[in-house]
């Protein structure tokens, strides 16, 4: 068997291992290094930076600066054709500078599942960057990279309407058909009725979780500047609440709603939308009207598809024209929900 594929056997074999399997195996590899690098007390220690199926070497490093500190990390980085090591003092130093751009969960999810299991809650990372209980989803998570730097962000459902939930993963059908949206629908649970204190509120259930957070990785809370918070209200009004940049660079997506209004009867609308604005726009059903609505649909053509936006192009435009007793508040409900 040659070199390449015996690294293919094995990665088959790692592909294999899952939930507690895999666990088990990661930390097995884990004490047992830990065991000889306590034996052979070495004072660099040069480990591989895990991603996708491999071991994770996370939870390893993190007990190396913790357990064992005297020992200097140094992890690898491709720089062109050549390999360089440099040292890693905590997980920010990794996320900075190498994997490549590769997107990793599992440094920011492991440590919030070993919290958890703490707290007595079975909880483990799945293959979908999600963290479970069993195959109930508690926790979705997201990454973003950009010049070197991650933003990591996820949910943890504690205390949630089950059926709130329920109802708002359920897609209507007159609701949407995107080709931007592509989310796919889980079980779910909360967290709550796992852990070993039955009256643990969400408050103290933050509580613990971020003790634990400052105990593992040695964090410092962070009082923002009343400078600060001025540059933050600044950012917000300037950029953030803008409908430009929560909706203007939206993907394209085609869209069918269905209204029924007493005395006008039923309304289907179909438009195309992109970068937040419509772009093909028709009115369909069985209605009654006094002009064409193929007027209005073309007039609308261009327009955000956002509430201010649309009362100010229909101020002149008077609806029940073109949809006997719909006035303007229930046309503008029917093309936003």
């Amino acid at each position: 068997m040659t070199k390449e594929e015996l690294r293919g056997q094995m990665r088959a074999m790692r592909a294999e291992l899952t939930g507690d399997k895999r666990e088990a195996a990661e930390q097995q590899a884990v004490d047992h290094m830990m065991a000889f690098l306590r034996q052979k007390g070495p004072r660099r220690f040069y480990p591989f930076v895990s991603c996708r199926t491999e071991i994770d070497t996370l939870q390893l490093l993190q007990r190396v600066w913790k357990e064992l500190p005297e020992i200097a990390v140094a992890v690898p980085r491709v720089e062109g054709n050549r390999m360089q090591f440099y040292e890693a003092r905590a997980m920010n130093d990794l996320h900075r500078d190498c994997q490549g751009g590769m997107i990793d969960f599992s440094s920011f999810c492991r440590p919030v599942v070993d919290a958890l299991r703490e707290m007595g809650v079975p909880a483990q990372i799945n293959g979908r960057n999600d963290m479970t209980i069993g195959d109930k989803k508690f926790s979705g998570n997201a990454q973003y990279l950009r010049q070197g730097r991650v933003m990591h962000h996820g949910t943890l459902m504690f205390d949630s309407d089950l059926e709130a939930v329920g109802q708002a993963l359920a897609v209507r059908p007159d609701k949407i058909q995107s080709k931007g949206l592509k989310s796919v629908r889980s079980r779910v649970t909360n967290i709550k009725p796992y852990v070993n204190d039955p009256q643990m509120t969400v408050e103290d259930f933050w509580a613990a979780l971020r003790e634990r957070m400052f105990r593992c990785f040695s964090m410092r809370k962070y009082q923002l500047s009343p400078q600060e918070l001025e540059q933050v209200e600044e950012l917000r009004e300037r950029i953030y609440s803008q409908w430009e940049w929560n909706y203007g660079h939206s993907p394209a997506c085609s869209i069918r709603k269905e209204r029924r209004v007493e005395g006008c009867g039923t309304l289907q609308i179909h438009m195309d939308v992109e970068k937040g604005n419509i772009t093909r726009l028709a009115f369909r059903g069985d209605y009654f009207a006094r002009k064409d609505s193929d007027a209005l649909a073309e007039y609308l053509q261009g327009t955000p598809l956002e509430e201010g936006a649309l009362r100010q192009a229909l101020k002149d435009w008077p609806v029940e024209d073109y949809f006997v007793r719909m006035d303007l508040d229930t046309f503008v409900s029917a093309m936003l929900q």
